[in-house]
C-alpha cells in the first residue's frame, strides 16, 4: 500500500462518512494505525460450510480466509499495488477478481 498510494478505512464513529487515509500517513501516526479497520478472519462455521459444500473437504481450495480492502484514488495506483503484490516472493496470488470487467464473475 505504501508503494502504490493505497488507502485504508479508519474507524471514527464521530464522522458520518467513512474516512480513508493513505498508508504513508497511517504508518507514522499511532492514532491512525490503531484505528485502521482491518479485515476480519472468516467465521469458522462459514469456512467449514464452504469446505463441505463447495470444495469436497479440500482445505487448499479455501481462499479469502482473511481479506483486507485497500482503496485507491486512481486505477494506476491499483495496478501498481497488484504488481507489487505479485512480485512479493512471500505471497502466492491464487486469484484476482476484476469487478470492472463485466464478463468476469
Amino acid at each position: 500500500a505504501a508503494r502504490s498510494g493505497g488507502c485504508f478505512r479508519i474507524r471514527d464513529d464521530s464522522m458520518p462518512n467513512p474516512q480513508f487515509f493513505k498508508w504513508r500517513e497511517i504508518r507514522h501516526d499511532p492514532h491512525l494505525r490503531y484505528n485502521v479497520k482491518y479485515g476480519k478472519i472468516k467465521n469458522i462455521d462459514r469456512a467449514i460450510e464452504k469446505l463441505l459444500r463447495s470444495y469436497g473437504g479440500d482445505v487448499s481450495l479455501l481462499l479469502d480466509v482473511c481479506r483486507q480492502s485497500i482503496v485507491f484514488e486512481e486505477i494506476r495506483e491499483m495496478a501498481r499495488c497488484v504488481a507489487v503484490i505479485g512480485d512479493d516472493s512471500d505471497v502466492a496470488v491464487a486469484r484476482i477478481k476484476n469487478r470492472y470487467d463485466l464478463d468476469q464473475e
